[in-house]
């Protein structure tokens, strides 16, 4: 008789094998980030989810109750449900109203992929993007949040849950995280890179020369670590200029040392700064000058980049660092001349574990630094700056071109200080007096006015043609910013989940144009200044099949109990006889004990 089951089984097997053939999907995901600051929970605590998904319910507030004291409506809470929506979907006031209000079960945010050809969001979105980041790391989410980038599979789990009218009673997604429960992460091991260019004087030894130290960061930070891959300008700029420094000094050496430094951490209270300058050697330190560091380099719409310091704006050397710069702002060549320099002082507080910039790192060892960044704001997290490379091929461009602008005012500055221009206009004249003035005094007497002025501008232009000469000029390499640049968008570079890769590949392209380059290792554990601590399980999978609503069940059900019925009046009458079956059935239980 187990033919008789048969059709059954057959029809449940069909079904579910049909059903997840032709709907179960997996794809990429990334955890929003999970950390600990001054022992305050920050970012998603969860990062394993199994639940229906469900379409944007948009943002719902209870009617007021019409019954005097009676309390408003509480909304249905989706803690049962995984909300998808799309990044232009996802603003702070929806999450927020998601989080808090609803109790969502968890999130799947689709972003755009960066790539794509067709990309150009507009710059309100990216506005709502980073207001978002900020809340999200601002606070404790006991929910998980992950990032998909939009596929094809994406999409139809989108256009699925958006045409869906119900959360129940039809076919629906499941979403599975593929991802373990989150752990700290013990003692990071980061690393910092140095290039060391040697200068020269006629007067003393170059190791007893001052030292100028251009400081930079090449690790990001974000909401989502394993897909924040920021236009890393910091590290572009210093990359640039060790190596417009470096073809420089190969044709004259000036009377500084150059130190590059690349380092890692600089979102966790400058930890590779730190690190570096407590390893520094002591006569290095103390040969030290001052230090330019720089910060992010992409301008605002304004062009305005922000010169911060701590000094006393009267020191001779901040003076001599500011001067430089502004003078360099000012000048038409190189496309620089429209940015605008914006000087901000703001004094170190000592009473505070984090500090705002990195050239305090130097203030704290007494040595004259100064920041450049294109942000008037120090804070993790910033509203004006998103850590994700969302543009076009033409917006990249333009932005490598006035990154490029920006690393060729610095580098102007620079050598305005290296190679003063006076110095050797002065050495010139001499050099012209002495071996013509006698000369030129005899054949003057000789000649009449006109030839005399000839004779005048000709001397005039010989001089001028020698300063030109003299004066050592940087140009910087547009190719060579936007291939370190386009490395950087991608790689990830969040400091505890960073490869070691990054900083060889930093080395190697250092190494090229500074031969004394090296890789400084040091690691990231948690002390009163460095008090970050984060978590693992960042990236993974997520699998998506169609699960059917209870409108199915319940039916599936019917059909069962209705065929195991028919299988069981069709057994009695098999054994009794129609009749007796019947009456079976018909009379109950009175009926079996009569037949007994």
């Amino acid at each position: 008789m187990a033919w008789l089951l048969l059709p059954l089984l057959l029809l449940c097997t069909t079904f579910h094998t049909t059903t997840a053939v032709s709907s179960s999907k997996s794809f990429p995901i990334h955890r929003a980030v999970q950390f600990n600051l001054d022992h305050e929970k920050h970012g998603s605590r969860v990062s394993t989810l199994e639940l229906k998904a469900l379409g944007n319910p948009g943002i719902q507030v209870p009617k007021p109750s019409t019954k005097k004291g009676k309390k408003p409506r509480r909304l249905q809470p989706l803690n049962r449900k995984c909300i998808v929506i799309t990044m232009k979907e996802a603003t702070q006031d929806l999450v927020e109203h998601l989080v808090d209000a609803r109790r969502v079960g968890g999130l799947l945010i689709v972003i755009p992929n960066p790539k794509a050809l067709d990309l150009n969001l507009e710059p309100q979105l990216l506005a709502n993007w980073a207001t978002l980041e900020q809340w999200i790391l601002s606070r404790e989410l006991k929910v998980p949040i992950f990032f998909t980038i939009a596929s094809d599979d994406t999409a139809s789990i989108v256009d699925f849950v958006q045409a869906k009218k119900s959360s129940s009673g039809s076919d629906n997604y499941l979403l599975k995280a593929n991802l373990k429960p989150s752990k700290k992460i013990k003692s990071p091991s980061l690393q910092n890179i140095q290039g060391w260019l040697a200068g020269e004087s006629k007067e003393v030894d170059s190791e007893h020369l001052p030292t100028i130290a251009i400081v930079g960061h090449y690790d990001s930070f974000g909401v989502i670590p394993s897909l924040a891959k920021d236009r890393g300008t910091s590290a572009v700029a210093v990359l640039e200029l060790a190596r417009m420094f470096a073809k420089t000094y190969k044709k004259q050496k000036g009377n500084y040392n150059m130190l590059f430094v690349l380092t890692a951490g600089k979102h966790m209270n400058f930890a590779g700064l730190r690190d570096w300058l407590e390893q520094l050697d002591v006569q290095l330190m103390d040969s030290i000058d001052f230090a330019i560091c720089l910060d992010d380099l992409s301008l605002n719409e304004d062009n305005q980049l922000y010169l911060h310091y701590s000094k006393n704006p009267q020191d001779l050397t901040l003076k001599r660092i500011v001067s430089a710069i502004e003078t360099a702002a000012t000048k038409k060549k190189g496309g620089s001349g429209d940015i605008q320099i914006v000087k901000q002082r703001k004094k170190i507080q000592l009473t505070k574990p984090h500090l705002a910039w990195q050239h305090e790192q130097f203030a704290m060892k007494r040595i004259v630094g100064v920041t450049l960044s294109s942000r008037s704001e120090p804070s993790l997290f910033s509203k004006a700056h998103h850590h994700y490379s969302f543009s076009s091929a033409a917006s990249a461009s333009a932005s490598n071109t006035r990154l490029a602008e920006t690393i060729t005012l610095i580098g102007h500055a620079l050598t305005d200080i290296i190679y003063p221009v006076r110095t050797v206009t002065e050495e010139v004249e001499v050099e012209v007096e002495d071996t013509e003035e006698e000369e030129e005094k005899e054949e003057e007497e000789n000649d009449d006015d006109d030839t005399k002025k000839r004779r005048k501008k000709k001397k005039l232009k010989r001089i001028q043609k020698k300063v030109q000469a003299k004066r050592m000029t940087n140009k910087v390499d547009v190719t060579h910013v936007a291939t370190w640049t386009a490395y950087m968008q991608d790689h990830a570079r969040v400091a505890p989940f960073m490869s070691t890769a990054n900083a060889m590949d930093l080395e190697k392209g250092m190494k090229i144009f500074v031969r004394d380059t090296s890789v400084q290792k040091f690691i990231l554990e948690e002390t009163d200044v460095q008090n970050f601590v984060f978590y693992d399980s960042i990236e993974g999978t997520m699998s998506a099949y169609i699960v059917k609503g209870i409108e199915f069940d319940l039916k599936m059900t019917l059909f069962i109990g209705v065929y195991l019925g028919a299988i069981w009046f069709y057994m009695l009458v098999l054994k009794h006889g129609w009749k007796r079956a019947k009456s079976k059935v018909m009379g109950g239980g009175a009926s079996g004990k009569k037949y007994r």
